[in-house]
């Protein structure tokens, strides 16, 4: 699929784009009844984590309905969010404004468990494979 910045330079922009991307939660905004996240955006690697040390992607929100799970979304962590691309805003950045995708997510997965330690994400596609060598003497 597109980055975020290649979707924002695509002419005319398309909505309704499903995407899968992540990056790390730059900023969060509390609008009138929903919850705002602003994401860096950074490749996935094969878990699905973002890898916040390659190649920056570009920049795109995130809008929750407020809940009180909301405090779970905190500026620095990792987020993957699988969702569909909504509109295009200009939203504040600085002392400027920036045009970003703005995607209602469908999935969203936060980071805290080293890559080593937890399982594959059941919606990223991936290959298993186990070899077990028993024996005895």
């Amino acid at each position: 699929g597109m980055t975020p910045i290649e979707m924002v330079d695509v002419v005319p922009r398309k909505t309704g784009a499903t995407v899968l991307w992540g990056g790390r939660i730059a900023d969060i905004r509390v609008l009138e009844r929903e919850l705002e996240i602003g994401v860096l955006a950074f490749p996935l690697d094969a878990y699905g984590e973002p890898e916040d040390e390659e190649a920056f992607q570009g920049r795109f929100a995130a809008r929750y309905r407020i809940t009180p799970e909301a405090y779970r979304y905190g500026p620095g962590r990792l987020i993957t969010i699988h969702g569909r691309v909504d509109s295009f805003e200009e939203i504040p950045i600085g002392q400027g404004r920036q045009t970003v995708p703005v995607v209602v997510p469908i999935q969203t997965e936060l980071w805290d468990v080293p890559t080593a330690n937890r399982p594959a994400l059941g919606w990223w596609p991936f290959w298993h494979v186990q070899i077990n060598v028993m024996g005895g003497f």
